[in-house]
């Protein structure tokens, strides 16, 4: 239509000279290496620099899994990653995250079994249920020494006031240099061994 060639048309005229622009600033302010670090982070978010067989460890919960719970969890993800690329669908169109937790929880090794699963659609179970049953199976019955290791255990409850003064502070960092919160992000791992050892003392540090 005329608006979406309008549209692209000032896409042209109007982001090279804010390109510029941006450019200028982040290079007066020291930041262009910050940006070219914040692109790459990005570009390896999409998944193409995470290899199918370590996506299991990006789903949310896998770190309460048994070891065979998540050589569950890493086949099933692996193959859901390969085939959304392949057809070019989003992983949830395949089986959710959700689905694929409920099935390296319980470990349906029948159709019965995975009928039984509250999260999982009728349509899901008719088209994946023989591959989702095939490898429980076989990863059941394939040697421990296989399974992958054990994640790291979500935080335990009480470290919530660290991540909260942590938030914080994330917060207060990103307002100080002009930054869009989400650039400072607080990951709970890196803080593990300050939950584990002097949260108080942190926590003052924090304060101050």
């Amino acid at each position: 239509s005329a608006a979406q060639v309008c549209y692209a048309a000032e896409d042209v005229h109007y982001l090279i000279p804010v390109y510029r622009r941006l450019a200028a600033e982040l290079a007066a302010g020291g930041r262009t290496q910050w940006l070219a670090e914040d692109m790459t982070a990005r570009l390896l978010a999409t998944g193409d620099g995470v290899p199918s067989s370590q996506y299991y460890t990006r789903i949310k919960g896998a770190g309460r899994l048994d070891r065979r719970g998540l050589a569950i969890l890493q086949r099933l993800a692996a193959w859901r990653e390969t085939a959304a690329r392949r057809d070019n669908r989003p992983r949830s169109h395949l089986l959710t995250d959700a689905n694929l937790l409920d099935i390296a929880t319980h470990k349906p090794k029948s159709w019965a079994q995975l009928a039984g699963l509250a999260n999982l659609h009728p349509r899901s179970a008719r088209r994946y249920g023989q591959l989702v049953v095939d490898t429980v199976n076989d990863v059941l019955g394939a040697p421990e020494t296989s399974y992958p290791e054990l994640l790291p255990a979500p935080l335990p409850r009480e470290s919530e006031p660290l991540l909260k003064a942590c938030r914080q502070l994330a917060n207060t960092t990103a307002e100080a240099l002009k930054l869009a919160p989400e650039r400072v992000p607080v990951h709970p791992d890196p803080l593990r061994p300050t939950i584990f050892g002097d949260l108080g003392m942190f926590l003052g540090v924090v304060e101050q």
